[in-house]
């Protein structure tokens, strides 16, 4: 055999493989996709035909594997199912279709896609928000709230509607409120002129099993008190709720309103809620609402949204709306906003101006009220019952859904200015609610309105706010707005609730992934910081408590609680069992759909009730305050001696961060109590500003602790808190955050402090997740 011949037989099984190469298929492009682009035809995909013949018999394959039939004569073969074509899919019909699939998972807003185009969106809390806006930062969003007016959809918010006597309600939520709070009747809040807030635990729970927030309302009742003490009218309340929780409080108020003879509607989705905060919110809201007077049946309603209409005109002057009372509430029946909206002079130049209304003689002359005048309306504005407004009825709310003009009808009257007051009657005209909001600070930043529109209106008032001039921002611009002024955001600086956990679960698990992509040289080493819970805060490790501890503290804690709980159950189930032996007997047959929510909802609710309580509290209201005087009046009185020994080591208390000298305080952030050293340096000289800051210390650092205890033992300095948000304050002009101490920790703080004679008091040491410096800032405790 030649040397030819043992060549070609050593190189056979490579011909092999490179002829497998070239007949096995390497993507999922079709047989006439692999051709030259200048031999491609459009007719290929669907005409065996047209395809060349080296390839044909793979195209013809393909096509049987996506034809319904066999082919024709011409070679062509009949698709599967008809294509719909982009001219087909832009069509509305199709588009509504589509909306309405994209919305089975996360709910939209009414102005979903106006931010969509605008904004970055994120799903969360079962719904689709917008985070922040593409074109706008931090610093300009913050400036614009403080000059001029910003706007928000928190349409979000759920709203659950609770009907009873006066008395019923009010003995609902005293079992689900703080004892030393205002209780939900009380004189400023049952007449309906202003908007409370309360914090809702569960069912004789406090201080533990803390739920969320809420804000609450009355809707103004129509006959005088004396009849209504007589008659005992049945009362209405509305309650916002975060989407959050809301599962939570509906399982808590449909069990609790058997025994309070109290109903309960969900009106989710039904009202949309903007809030407007800066110096021009008023003159921005001014410009889009023109109140309208409308016969009614009511005399009496019809007199109060005139005082209402009269009232809103005369503060078309006032600079600031922190002025007005806190929280007041203010009734207005008004004209659509898209015929009356005000361009800006800097949009007019361009284009033409808006028409609007022309003003009566009396408007004129109500337009130059006098400063005092506007005083006297505040001082008085309690006996002018302005806050009644046909939104609060689910009929009228109804026909004001309905009954909307369409677009094209709006341009047609706003040609005509003089004929947008007429034929109101064709039309529905929104009745809306104006709340009074008042700021964090003392200077009135903060402040502002809610407005609470029916549903259908919200993308009508949504643009005409936009168009006169208000900032639209998400979430992240409120959470910071929020601290800026030094108050918590529900449920990012709540930490004894269930919302907290599962939002900073996700945060962590982001921050992991991150961690986990980034190489070994780019990534902080947290070990060598002597960082252990670099991600989530560990609040075991700060209140120095462990798991077993833990486990017979709830069984304590839940014995006496549990057994009422679970009595109540007994009684539930047996009524259960009865009607489904009477159906059983009529044989009534229930589908899925029927049964599945009901018996998720009940599920849910056990998880919740019978679930352990936390290991933690937070002080609040007067509590809080009191913890510096050694006095805890309310928190103790429902527990057992064996009981209250734990709970001193449990308390925690929000505080304010301040950096003391430069620096920005970061979530996650550890607090260090200082030692006696730091205090009397600190005293003397104030060392800390001209030499470096003292670094975190480990007894033996090269060991790593397995648990918590062992942890604070290794460690030369104690942790008494976390930060929870904190960034640079644009307005005070320093570092700034919200934290959370020991308040057992928080108290021997400031006595060390007394004892040194150290000003300010709250002298402590942070520690940032990426560093292993400690930097000194001055704690604050907040109510």
């Amino acid at each position: 055999m030649s040397s030819y011949h043992k060549y070609l037989l050593e190189r056979t099984h490579q011909v092999k493989a490179l002829l497998q190469q070239i007949e096995q298929k390497k993507s999922n492009a079709r047989a006439f996709q692999s051709l030259p682009r200048h031999l491609r035809r459009r007719t290929m995909s669907t005409n065996a035909y047209r395809v060349p013949l080296h390839i044909r018999q793979r195209a013809r394959s393909e096509m049987e594997k996506s034809a319904k039939g066999g082919p024709s004569e011409s070679g062509s073969f009949i698709r599967a199912k008809k294509v719909v074509h982009r001219k087909a899919k832009r069509r509305p019909p199709y588009i509504q279709k589509d909306f309405v699939r994209r919305q089975r998972v996360n709910k939209w807003l009414e102005t979903h896609i106006w931010h969509a185009k605008r904004m970055f969106m994120t799903n969360i809390w079962r719904y689709r928000l917008a985070v922040k806006p593409t074109a706008k930062g931090r610093r300009s969003v913050i400036r614009a709230s403080n000059s001029l007016s910003t706007v928000c959809d928190r349409s979000y918010m759920v709203c659950l509607e609770i009907t009873g006597s006066e008395s019923s309600i009010a003995a609902l939520f005293k079992t689900m409120t703080p004892p030393d709070s205002l209780s939900v009747n009380s004189r400023t809040y049952i007449n309906g002129d202003r908007e409370g807030s309360i914090d809702l635990y569960y069912p004789n729970r406090y201080p533990f099993h803390f739920i969320c927030p809420s804000q609450f309302h009355w809707k103004p009742s129509t006959t005088n008190e004396k009849e209504q003490v007589e008659e005992n009218e049945s009362r209405q309340l509305w309650l916002w709720i975060h989407p959050s929780s809301i599962l939570d409080i509906q399982s808590i108020l449909q069990n609790q309103s058997k025994e309070h003879k109290i109903s309960i509607k969900s009106l989710q989705d039904k009202l949309q809620r903007f809030e407007l905060t800066g110096a021009k919110c008023n003159s921005a809201l001014h410009s889009v609402l023109v109140p309208i007077d409308i016969d009614g049946n009511n005399n009496n309603n019809n007199n109060s949204m005139k005082g209402a209409h009269s009232l809103w005109n005369s503060l078309k002057q006032l600079r600031s709306t922190a002025t007005l009372p806190t929280s007041v509430i203010l009734g207005l029946t008004v004209l659509d906003p898209r015929l009356v909206c005000h361009v800006p002079e800097s949009i007019a130049q361009c284009v033409d101006s808006v028409a609007k209304p022309p003003l009566s003689k009396e408007e004129q002359q109500k337009a130059t009220i006098t400063q005092q005048e506007i005083n006297r309306l505040i001082v008085n504005w309690s006996s002018q019952k302005v806050s009644y407004s046909p939104i609060y009825e689910e009929s009228k709310r109804l026909e004001m859904s309905k009954n909307i003009e369409k677009v094209s009808s709006v341009y047609q009257r706003r040609k005509n200015p003089f004929a947008i007051k007429n034929n109101t009657n064709n039309y529905s005209t929104p009745s809306i609610l104006l709340i009074q909001r008042d700021g964090g600070l003392s200077r009135g930043y903060g402040s502002g309105f809610d407005i609470i529109i029916p549903e259908g209106w919200g993308q009508a008032f949504w643009l005409s706010l936009v168009y006169s001039g208000s900032w639209a921002i998400g979430l992240q611009n409120r959470d910071e707005m929020l601290l800026e002024q030094g108050i918590p955001s529900y449920p990012r600086d709540y930490p004894d609730s269930n919302a907290y956990k599962e939002y900073h679960q996700a945060i962590e698990n982001d921050k992991l992934e991150k961690y986990k992509r980034t190489p070994s040289g780019k990534r902080p080493n947290y070990i060598h910081n002597q960082v252990y819970f670099p991600f989530n805060p560990n609040w075991n490790w700060i209140l120095d408590l462990d798991n077993q501890d833990n486990e017979s503290f709830y069984q304590q804690l839940n014995n006496d609680k549990d057994e009422e709980v679970l009595i109540k159950k007994e009684k539930l189930q047996q009524q259960e069992t009865s009607v489904t032996l009477e159906n059983q007997k009529k044989k009534t047959k229930l589908t899925k759909t029927d049964t599945t929510p009901k018996k998720a909802e009940e599920e849910e609710f056990i998880k919740h009730t019978i679930n352990k309580a936390s290991p933690y509290f937070v002080y609040r209201g007067k509590s809080a305050l009191s913890i510096l005087n050694l006095k805890l009046p309310s928190i103790m009185k429902n527990y057992d001696s064996k009981i209250k020994k734990d709970l001193y080591k449990r308390g925690l208390v929000r505080v304010s961060v301040k950096m003391l000298y430069g620096g920005r305080p970061v979530m996650n952030s550890v607090i260090y109590a200082p030692n006696q050293k730091d205090l009397e340096y600190q005293k003397k000289c104030e060392f800390f500003r001209h030499s470096p800051s003292p670094p975190l210390e480990y007894k033996d650092a090269n060991d790593i602790p397995s648990n918590e205890i062992e942890l604070k033992e290794n460690s030369t300095r104690t942790p008494i808190g976390y930060i929870v948000s904190g960034d640079q304050s644009l307005i005070r002009g320093v570092g700034q955050g919200i934290g959370y101490c020991s308040a057992y920790s928080f108290i021997r703080l400031e006595k060390n402090a007394i004892n040194v004679n150290l000003s300010p008091i709250g002298f402590a040491f942070v520690q940032i997740p990426t560093s292993s410096t400690l930097y000194p800032v001055i704690l604050t405790i907040q109510p």
